[in-house]
């Protein structure tokens, strides 16, 4: 009988070697996915504990992870925004797949948000934001709001509308200052409103 290979005590060398790389892969990648998992636990437990948030879950989605936040009463979605888009970087780093925010809205708010979007596209297209504000002033007081809140960042336009303990929340996303800047450049170009 021809013996192949190596053999020590009766184990054949390669066999052996094999073995032991299998094992060692199987506990690294078991251990990733124990970091993983409790990365993700500590990761929601602590956006959980903010005020006013009420669920945190990380969904997959083809961009990374998607953080799904649900709200309720909070007093500044720009600040609580800002604050779970960090964690979320710091925490998910490249498979952060962004946040969409879950509020309790009703028909009557969706409403009221569509009437004030008009107003919001225009001040983010034009600059002028003490009009969209004076604009989101008056359709506020006809309707009756109870409370709301709009904050503008270079990035954003955080808006907030409270009303018979309903929450409405909206992030909308602002084009690059030099995007404006190229814009506002072509319509003088072309004639257009400087």
């Amino acid at each position: 009988m021809k013996q192949t290979g190596r053999m020590v005590a009766g184990l054949k060398i390669p066999v052996v070697i094999a073995s032991f790389i299998a094992a060692l892969l199987a506990i690294l990648i078991t251990q990733r996915a124990l970091d993983i998992q409790g990365t993700r636990f500590r990761f929601t437990d602590e956006l959980t504990g903010l005020d006013g948030v009420e669920d945190v879950e990380l969904e997959d989605t083809n961009t990374g992870k998607l953080v799904v936040v649900r709200l309720g009463n909070v007093s500044d979605i720009g600040k609580i925004y800002m604050y779970i888009h960090n964690r979320a970087v710091r925490s998910l780093g490249d498979n952060f797949g962004g946040i969409m925010v879950v509020d309790n809205r009703t028909a009557e708010l969706d409403d009221i948000y569509y009437r004030m979007h008009f107003a919001i596209q225009e001040g983010i297209s034009t600059g002028r934001f003490t009009t969209m504000i004076t604009k989101i002033e008056e359709i506020t007081r006809r309707a009756r709001v109870d409370r709301y809140r709009v904050d503008i960042t270079n990035e954003y336009v955080f808006v907030q509308l409270h009303k018979d303990n309903h929450n409405l929340y909206e992030v909308v996303p602002r084009p690059p200052i030099m995007t404006l800047l190229q814009a506002n450049s072509m319509l003088k170009l072309n004639g257009g409103e400087s």
